[in-house]
């Protein structure tokens, strides 16, 4: 199993070329658990946390379409569990559970 800790650090800047980034792909997975919404956006290889109250955007995990192997990389994220501010991935095309912890102040 590999851990992996979001930063909660968020930029406000936001320039026009990155709106295509925000956009979700078409399969998604939601889980939610108080304030923690969690989208597994299986077609562009992401994870994503957000405020479940004001759905700002707290963190992410994987590159936007990129699929990768490596330890902080997903390819195919198809099902996710959360329980506070701890979530369980299961990566799909790397056949594999990843723990995924929302601590402030965490390398991103």
């Amino acid at each position: 199993m590999h851990v992996k800790h979001f930063a909660a650090a968020v930029s406000s800047d936001v320039r026009r070329d990155e709106y295509e980034a925000d956009r979700f792909g078409r399969a998604l997975r939601l889980a939610a658990d108080g304030d923690n919404l969690i989208v597994a956006d299986t077609e562009r290889h992401r994870v994503l946390w957000f405020n479940a109250r004001t759905l700002h955007r707290i963190a992410q995990a994987g590159q936007t379409d990129v699929a990768g192997t490596a330890w902080d990389a997903f390819d195919r994220p198809t099902a996710i569990a959360i329980a506070g501010a701890h979530a369980i991935v299961y990566d799909a095309g790397n056949q594999r559970l990843v723990k995924l912890i929302l601590q402030e102040g965490a390398p991103q």
